[in-house]
């Protein structure tokens, strides 16, 4: 019978793909200072060694840098603390990637070079700009199996705004905005910070942008650090492609199909391009077959939802990508080796 630590491990390895470029954290240790926090032991209680915040072009596991990010939120009793490391974090820290959005010819360019490269940066499960008349909307996603984005996807988004605002000025407002994070004491400061007209609990998280402001030129402009930040970050997300990477493209889809019905090859391969038959050849090739990454995906989304969550079974079992309970019920027992409601209940017990 599986141990709750070696399922929590399960499912930590599953996550744990998900990366970050670690100087995201630069500077955090000295904010947290300033509030009376300790970095050091709050970062290692998930995993993390603060000394790589440091460090240039390292990657860190971007669900342990959210849930550092939601302890020190919750210890420093600041339900801001995001946004706040956000506004004063240094803009170009991130390396290669936020060097090229600070030097990019204009709003256009730093959009779409953002949604193109953003792999270099962070793994996002969706990044698009569309245009469309009036409005110009960029689209983002965590990965599912991420639980709570709440301070990191304020973190993001403030990034964003002071990007945009090296081109546009300091008072620039986006048109209105979307957030998948619930409202909470964050909320005005994010008004303020993003603009007036934000839902919050939404489906998605969108900003969006008068188009006209596209054409804005960057009064900051560097053609040759653009283009030599560029190719790195090409350089980066090739290095960062490796033999997991179709199967981590496969676990994405799946995650994104699952509460629309049965997930199956003829489901997933069009969206990578392929034919079923290269799906079925390639992952062969990765020494996985597509039943073994699907149900892989499942078991660890399951173990976050019931670890970290409080959302019914039946729920649960819909979200896993069941048709029926009892179907989820039988491969919790082959997962678990115990029903879910027995994995729940060991999870919370002291």
């Amino acid at each position: 019978m599986a141990t709750s630590a070696s399922i929590n491990d399960s499912a930590a390895d599953a996550v744990d793909q998900y990366r970050l470029a670690a100087a995201h954290g630069r500077g955090l240790a000295a904010f947290c200072a300033d509030r009376g926090l300790d970095l050091d032991p709050i970062a290692r209680s998930v995993g993390l060694d603060p000394q790589v915040f440091e460090t240039l072009e390292a990657t860190v596991s971007l669900d342990r840098f959210a849930r550092m990010l939601e302890a020190l939120a919750a210890l420093s009793r600041d339900e801001a603390f995001g946004l706040k490391f956000a506004e004063r974090f240094q803009l170009g820290g991130t390396g290669p990637f936020g060097y090229a959005m600070r030097s990019a010819a204009g709003l256009r360019e730093q959009m779409g070079f953002m949604v193109r490269h953003i792999g270099a940066n962070i793994d996002l499960a969706a990044a698009s700009l569309e245009i469309d008349g009036d409005a110009a909307r960029l689209r983002w996603a965590f990965p599912t199996l991420l639980l709570d984005t709440r301070q990191l996807g304020d973190f993001c988004l403030i990034l964003i705004m002071r990007q945009i605002r090296g081109i546009m000025g300091p008072n620039w407002l986006a048109q209105s905005a979307k957030l998948t994070r619930p409202r909470d004491g964050a909320a005005p400061m994010l008004r303020r910070a993003v603009c007036g007209r934000i839902a919050f609990g939404a489906s998605e998280n969108l900003l969006v942008v008068n188009a006209r402001d596209l054409a804005t030129r960057n009064p900051d402009a560097d053609p040759i650090l653009f283009q030599m930040m560029r190719d790195r970050c090409e350089a980066l997300s090739s290095a960062r492609r490796g033999a997991q990477d179709l199967v981590m493209q496969v676990r994405d889809i799946a995650l994104a199909l699952f509460e629309f019905g049965p997930v199956t090859a003829d489901s997933v391969a069009p969206k990578l391009g392929l034919s079923v038959r290269s799906l079925h050849r390639r992952l062969a090739a990765e020494g996985v077959t597509f039943q073994t990454v699907l149900d892989e995906t499942r078991h660890a989304l399951s173990t976050r939802l019931l670890t970290g969550t409080d959302l019914p079974l039946q729920e649960i079992s819909r979200r896993v990508g069941f048709a029926a309970q009892s179907s989820y019920t039988r491969s919790a027992m082959r997962w678990y080796g115990r029903p879910p409601s027995a994995v729940r209940a060991e999870a919370r017990s002291p």
